[in-house]
């Protein structure tokens, strides 16, 4: 169980808040090989509002296979 504090240093998002459309890397990835990987993977979170109300977010998530950024410089 993570807090919104783990949450935003495990993701480099302020306040624990991801944005539409930004990348981010989970600092902690159990995933590793010598080459990137290209596909997708289904995310899930849940979470637990002030209230104490349980929330799931989930999305489909596009894998590049290549550094961020690289292929706009290329």
């Amino acid at each position: 169980r993570y807090s919104a504090k783990d949450f935003a240093s495990l993701f480099h998002c302020p306040k624990g808040r991801m944005k539409k459309g930004q990348p981010y890397t989970f600092s902690d990835n159990w995933r590793t090989d010598n080459r990137l990987a290209g596909g997708w993977a289904l995310w899930y979170f849940i979470g637990e509002a002030a209230s104490g109300k349980k929330i799931c977010g989930y999305a489909k998530l596009e894998t590049a296979g290549a550094v961020y950024g690289q292929q706009e410089r290329e």
